[in-house]
This record gives C-alpha cells, sequence and structure tokens, in this order.
C-alpha cells in the first residue's frame, strides 16, 4: 500500500490510542477536473501489437493478477499464473519449454523476491524475457533501483496501455548498431551482444554510411537481422522494424513442436478440394496473417486476409469461400458475433444467402482456455485451433474439413 501511495505523490497519516485502535489515512492529490479519465491510457495512445506468446506471470495480490491477466489475455497472449516465487517454480517446472517471458513482482512470498526467480529461471533459459514491476521503487532517489542486465521494468500501479507495452517492448528488443562508431563498432558491439546470454535474443539492426553494405556473411556472423544505409527516414526505419519482428514471429509459429515429427504429405483428396475452395482468414494481427497465409500456401492454397467480423462478412457476400479462419478476438467485430450472423443469414428462409451453401468457419483463439472450444461451436463453428497455429495443427483441421465434406461430395 504504502507503495502505491508515494507513487502517486501521496501520504498516510496515523493515529493510535494504546486500547482503543489505531486509524490509518490515505491522502493523495486531487485530479484535475478538466483531466478525462481514459481507461486504458491516452486517448491518443498508439495501438499496442498483439501477441501469442505465452508467459509466466507472478504476483501475490489477487485483484492485480486478475487484472494483468485480464489485459494480457485480451492482447492475444497466454498466461500461466501463479501467486509466489515458489509457486512459480512449480509452474516453469511443467511448461518451461512454453514460456518465453517472465512478468514478475519484485516482492513475493515465501522468500524467493522476482529479481531472485528470474535469475534462477535465467540459469535454465538464458533467452527469456523479464518483466519487473513494483509499487515500492522510487526512480529520482539516489538509491533508485537498477533493473538487471537484459530486464525491464514498470511502476505500479500501471494501466492496461503501459502493461501491454511493457510486454511487447520486451519480447521485442531491437538494438539499432552505427557501424562506424569509436572505440568498439558495431560488428563487434553485435557479437559482444550475442555472446551475453541475457540479452542474446536481442534483433539487430545495423545502420550503414551511405554507399556502404554489408555482406549476408559478415551480417550473419555477427547475428544481424537487417541493414539500412544512412541516412535513414523514418518510413524505411519503421518498415524495417516491421519486417524483422514479424520475421521473428514467424519463425516461432512455423516451427513443429519440439520433438514433433514433420507433417506427413496431405491427401490427394484434401489436395483436390483446396485447390477448388476459396479460403478467407480474418485475423486482425498483421504478422498472424502472413504466417497463417503462408503456412495455407503451404499446404496447397492460397487465402485472403481481413481485419476484423465486419469485412469477413463483407467480404462473403461478394466472393464464394468455402472456408473461413476466423480469429475469436477482433476489434469492431469479433469472430463469435460473426459467426453467429453468418449462420443467421443462412437459416433465413426469407432471404436469399449471399453464398450457396453453409461456409465451414474454423475458430482461432490465443487463449486455450477450458471451455473455449464449446463456445466456439456453440456460436455455429465447425472446427478450433489454438494460437500459434502451428503446420501440422492446421493440416489435420484441413483434413478434418475434407472428412466433413465427403458425406456432401
Amino acid at each position: 500500500m504504502f507503495g502505491i501511495v508515494k507513487q502517486h505523490q501521496g501520504w498516510i497519516e496515523v493515529e493510535s490510542t494504546v486500547g482503543a485502535g489505531t486509524c490509518f489515512r490515505v491522502l493523495l492529490p486531487a485530479s484535475p477536473k478538466e483531466a478525462p479519465i481514459i481507461a486504458g491510457g491516452a486517448a491518443n495512445a498508439p495501438a499496442v501489437l498483439n501477441g501469442s506468446e505465452t508467459m509466466l506471470l507472478v504476483e501475490d495480490d489477487p485483484s492485480v493478477r486478475e487484472f494483468a491477466v485480464a489485459v494480457l489475455r485480451g492482447h492475444g497472449y497466454r498466461v500461466l499464473q501463479a501467486s509466489s516465487g515458489v509457486e512459480a517454480l512449480e509452474v516453469w517446472r511443467c511448461h518451461a519449454s512454453r514460456i518465453v517471458l517472465l512478468f514478475t513482482d519484485l516482492v513475493l512470498p515465501e522468500g524467493l523476491g522476482g529479481v531472485e526467480l528470474s535469475a534462477t529461471l535465467r540459469k535454465e533459459k538464458p533467452t527469456l524475457k523479464v518483466v519487473l514491476t513494483s509499487g515500492y521503487v522510487d526512480e529520482t532517489s539516489d538509491d533508485a533501483f537498477r533493473p538487471p542486465s537484459g530486464t525491464h521494468f514498470i511502476h505500479k500501479p500501471y494501466k492496461p496501455q503501459v502493461l501491454a507495452q511493457a510486454v511487447r517492448d520486451a519480447l521485442d528488443d531491437i538494438a539499432l548498431l552505427d557501424i562506424e562508431m569509436p572505440e568498439m563498432d558495431g560488428l563487434t558491439l553485435a557479437r559482444a551482444i550475442k555472446a551475453e546470454p541475457a540479452i542474446a535474443g536481442t534483433r539487430l539492426v545495423a545502420l550503414t554510411p551511405f554507399g556502404h553494405t554489408l555482406s549476408a556473411e559478415e551480417m550473419q556472423a555477427a547475428g544481424i537481422d537487417a541493414a539500412l544505409n544512412k541516412p535513414v527516414k523514418q518510413s524505411r526505419l519503421f518498415d524495417c522494424l516491421v519486417n524483422v519482428i514479424g520475421k521473428a514471429e514467424a519463425t516461432c509459429l512455423w516451427a513443429h513442436k519440439p520433438g514433433a515429427p514433420p507433417p506427413p504429405p496431405i491427401s490427394s483428396a484434401l489436395s483436390t478440394h483446396l485447390e477448388s475452395t476459396r479460403v478467407l482468414l480474418a485475423e486482425d494481427n498483421a504478422v498472424n496473417q502472413k504466417v497463417v497465409v503462408a503456412l495455407l500456401k503451404k499446404l496447397g492454397c492460397s487465402a485472403d486476409a481481413v481485419a476484423n467480423g465486419i469485412e469477413a462478412i463483407e467480404a462473403l457476400q461478394r466472393d464464394p469461400y468455402g472456408l473461413v479462419f476466423m480469429d475469436c478476438q477482433m476489434p469492431e467485430m469479433d469472430g463469435y458475433e460473426a459467426t453467429r450472423l453468418i449462420r443467421r443469414r443462412e437459416a433465413d428462409t426469407d432471404e436469399r444467402c449471399p453464398w450457396n451453401s453453409t461456409v465451414h468457419i474454423i475458430a482461432l483463439t490465443a487463449s486455450a482456455m477450458q471451455g473455449d472450444r464449446e463456445k466456439c461451436l456453440a456460436v455455429g463453428m465447425d472446427d478450433y485451433l489454438s494460437k500459434p497455429v502451428r503446420l501440422r495443427e492446421l493440416q489435420d483441421a484441413l483434413e478434418r474439413w475434407q472428412s466433413a465434406r465427403v458425406p456432401n461430395a
């Protein structure tokens, strides 16, 4: 409580009388009357990119933990929870291969704090991303807390926008390196970064002098992901960063599960049906769009992509799609509502449906919580895939779709 009050420039007064009790008064400065209350941050705050990574959230306060989990799952992440460092170790033992980020309070019960916990887990997985949080830290004092190397830190209380951005920043660590620097040039610095386990996962973009280019061999040897010639225009830098982040996401989503055998060749019947079927993908995350479209292409079919449920319905009214991959969480209209409207239109006997037959809808969801599959089927979806979508699971879903078509063929 003291840390939160201090963070808001407030103070606590205490009056105690022997035999009568103690009275605590919490005083906080009033906000300006004209200041609007905006959920999630400033009105002009840029949108935070969603994700699908799995993280471990450690927070002993149930209300704070529930809030953080809701925010992060709303942004597409898979969140595992623990209320102490000891409990976090138990969760880690079961799910270490899946967890890519640790979000933990500094002060935890049972004697294992956030810094010690992150150090322990990083011994097993040096590439683990870490975000620390606390309401007891004062950045302005001379003895201000300094996060360990390769970790991020945010103050409590945090708004949804700040929380989501901190997680995204930790996952998307990128360093811009000038190739020509005194004492240590960019290539030497790049090799040093890649040699340090705590920050080895940082993606590197090299800035080279006009007319100078790095060879593919030089970039690979130094662990550099991309290079830009100076002077750098804002638009080119933005495109470069998006491509670097997208490349890493695609690599993660494309990969097979550890130890899983490669998918078998698709059946000839499925291949034939894919060639004659138009496929629609409704997904608001641009990176996920590219990955799923690429996976479908690898399986022999092309797909069109839209960003929300409204656009999906409009696309169905224009073109005869036979198969739709529908993200459940999208802006403007989510996948659940879009599916309800599609099924309602198909069942309407008073008005001709723009598409000729019942469209097969496969749900895409990031939460993978118990009951999600039943919820998807209840609104009229035919199948269910959890994100990140992987090649084998996508192929299995397509084979099920093919099997369902056979009786009606």
